[in-house]
C-alpha cells in the first residue's frame, strides 16, 4: 500500500485537487478572454455604425443648408411663377 501512495505521490496526484482548481481557473480565464474579445468586436461595430451616422447626419445638414440658400429658395420658388421681392420689407413703426 504504501508503494502504491508512493507512486501516486511521484505521478503528482497528490496535488490533483491544486491542479484541478488551477484547471477550473484557466478555464474561467479563457472564457472571460473569450467574452472580452466578444465585446471589443461588438464594440467596434458600434463605433463604425456611430461614424456613418454622424456622416449621414453632416451630408443631411450640408444639403439641408444648401436648399434653404435664399437664391436656391428663389430659384425653386420661380418655376411656380413667384417672384423673388426686389425692395426690402417695410417696416412699420
Amino acid at each position: 500500500m504504501r508503494v502504491l501512495v508512493r507512486r501516486l505521490e511521484r505521478l503528482g496526484f497528490a496535488y490533483a485537487p491544486f491542479l484541478l482548481f488551477l484547471g477550473i481557473l484557466l478555464l474561467i480565464r479563457i472564457w472571460v478572454v473569450h467574452e472580452t474579445v466578444q465585446k471589443l468586436a461588438l464594440l467596434q461595430k458600434k463605433r463604425i455604425q456611430l461614424q456613418e451616422k454622424r456622416w449621414e447626419y453632416l451630408t443631411t445638414l450640408s444639403r439641408w443648408m444648401q436648399q434653404s440658400k435664399e437664391s436656391t429658395i428663389a430659384h425653386r420658388v420661380q418655376q411656380t411663377g413667384i417672384k423673388p421681392q426686389r425692395k426690402p420689407p417695410l417696416v412699420i413703426e
